[in-house]
């Protein structure tokens, strides 16, 4: 099993498509680790603490105090300077969009950081200037990423002991995304939490999400029900439920009909 440390940032290898093999976005991963030049077992972490890989955070339903979306819950102001590096619209809750995203931020720091895993670290969770000012000898205050410093090589080391699977995908080759360097010190001075939201379905009964986390089919057939009885979904539901039918397409778990697979 490799060895997880804290210095040098990993970078893409291809031996590694077995340790993510399993996952829902294993190839969505490959394919932007590969054209980022960083290791997917890291993407996949970051993604692992991020996300969780809940559909409702994932998909927009719960968004993070700061505002932070998607699977690699990125933030809105670096997600535009992602957009104009790329020069394409990113969607923050289409999954492969995001995660391309998220590996393009990694890709940045690393540049930024002289490849100093700690330090990128630090600088996805709390921001570019806290990286520069404290490096990874983090303040009290700053708790919540000095977990972070812990819980992603702990993710990264479950991924490489859950066992290996040797094939890999037929992903075309891309060059390493080396980017440009841009200033990201603008993450802002709030504590990272989520809390749920209250949308419209039908027309006027409100609905507000649960505290707990609503699995993929519950949230899918219910808005499916919504629909057949003649009511309406919100902009943002009917865009989830988009994403979840897609996501449960891609997983192979529904038809293109919208029925499931037996």
């Amino acid at each position: 099993m490799p060895e997880i440390n804290t210095n040098p940032f990993p970078e893409f290898d291809e031996n590694e498509w077995g340790y993510i093999a399993h996952l829902e976005f294993a190839n969505e991963i490959w394919e932007a680790a590969q054209e980022e030049d960083v290791s997917a077992v890291l993407v996949a972490a970051v993604a692992q603490q991020e996300s969780a890989w809940l559909p409702d955070v994932m998909y927009g339903a719960r968004d993070s105090e700061e505002g932070a979306m998607g699977v690699m819950q990125i933030m809105p102001e670096t997600l535009e300077d992602i957009e104009k590096i790329l020069g394409v619209r990113i969607d923050p809750y289409n999954p492969k969009e995001n995660i391309k995203a998220g590996t393009n931020e990694l890709r940045h720091l690393s540049n930024n950081f002289s490849s100093d895993l700690g330090l990128v670290l630090v600088g996805y969770n709390a921001g570019f200037g806290r990286a520069q000012r404290y490096g990874t000898d983090l303040p009290e205050w700053l708790g919540e990423t000095k977990t972070y410093l812990r819980e992603v090589p702990k993710h990264m080391h479950n991924l490489f002991t859950s066992g290996y699977q040797p094939e890999i995908p037929s992903i075309p080759t891309h060059p390493a995304g080396q980017g440009e360097s841009r200033d990201l010190n603008r993450f802002q001075e709030s504590q990272t939490g989520f809390q749920p939201i209250e949308q419209t379905i039908g027309d006027p009964q409100p609905i507000t999400y649960p505290e707990q986390n609503w699995d993929d089919r519950s949230l899918f057939d219910k808005f499916k029900q919504v629909i057949k009885s003649g009511g309406r979904l919100s902009e943002r539901q009917e865009k989830y439920q988009q994403g979840i039918q897609s996501g449960l397409m891609h997983a192979g778990k529904i038809k293109a009909t919208g029925k499931w697979r037996t």
